[in-house]
């Protein structure tokens, strides 16, 4: 109830953004491990890409390297669980900024009692062949919230509606789900 599956993870990202009302030329802070469609997104939207590296202890974006990102203005942050990795703390929900979490490789993971994705503004999850959870193909995105929930039916009515999940695919992914 808190998302909606459509035909391409790509799809699902630009719509991440929209739900996040990125404008032309605002920054997105970015691992560099992150899946190359973010990048072809962002380029594609006309939004700055703001690579970040990576604490080599977790793969996951270094928070003193975001901090300089956020010093020169970035708007949202993109947080990618490479490899299933989790965060240890808060540190990057609490800088301000709106934060994406993409769950394709950490599906099913909880920390500190709740699960991923569940904290950001939005949350992604491939759906693709490849992944821990799998449509055949497609992506779904989530809100996290209330009001999120409410901009992202609008968004997906007024931009999306001919790129909804089909049912079939839809319904071996929520069972994929609920067996995780």
């Amino acid at each position: 109830s808190g998302g909606v599956g459509l035909t391409s993870y790509r799809s699902c990202i630009r719509c991440a953004f929209d739900l996040l009302e990125l404008k032309e030329g605002d920054g997105v802070i970015l691992s560099a491990l992150a899946p190359g469609e973010y990048l072809q997104m962002i380029e594609a939207l006309g939004l700055v890409a703001m690579i970040t590296d990576v604490d080599p202890a977790s793969a996951l974006l270094s928070v003193d390297s975001v901090r300089q990102h956020l010093s020169r203005g970035a708007k949202a942050i993109v947080l990618f669980y490479t490899l299933g990795s989790l965060p240890v703390g808060d540190e990057l929900f609490d800088l301000g900024v709106p934060v994406i979490e993409d769950v394709s490789q950490a599906a099913g993971g909880f920390w500190d009692g709740k699960p991923c994705g569940a904290r950001g503004r939005a949350a992604l999850l491939s759906l693709d062949s490849n992944g821990l959870i799998t449509a055949g193909s497609g992506g779904a995105v989530f809100s996290t919230d209330r009001r999120g929930l409410k901009a992202l039916r609008e968004i997906i009515e007024r931009d999306y509606s001919g790129e909804l999940l089909a049912d079939m695919n839809a319904a071996l992914g929520l069972n994929q789900a609920r067996e995780l």
